[in-house]
């Protein structure tokens, strides 16, 4: 398991991983890892994973904060709304693609 001596705060920029669900993101922006794997990791944790979720609809690589969007949409649940304030600014983003999610 990744440990930092500083936790990193939901409306940070995911940089470098914290813990396994910061991992999860940063996974998903690697061309050569499984992202489907890390994305059906976070579908499974659900919740737990809402910081590091906020911090992925951050990221530097479109695919991240499109797929980001998308395992939160699949989620739904109470949480989601805590999420709504990070996804709004995404209808502006500069990548189609990202925006259409």
């Amino acid at each position: 398991m990744i440990t930092s001596t500083r936790r990193l705060r939901s409306d940070e920029p995911l940089e470098e991983p914290v813990d396994k669900y910061d991992r999860f993101i940063m996974d998903m922006a690697d061309e050569t890892a499984n992202y489907r794997e890390a994305r059906d990791a976070l579908w499974r944790d659900g919740p737990r994973a809402v910081d590091a979720l906020l911090r992925g609809l951050k990221h530097r690589r479109a695919k991240v904060r499109q797929i980001t969007v998308a395992v939160i949409d699949h989620l739904g649940g109470n949480f989601e709304s805590r999420c709504y304030p990070a996804i709004l600014p995404l209808l502006a983003d500069e990548i189609p693609k990202v925006r259409k999610t």
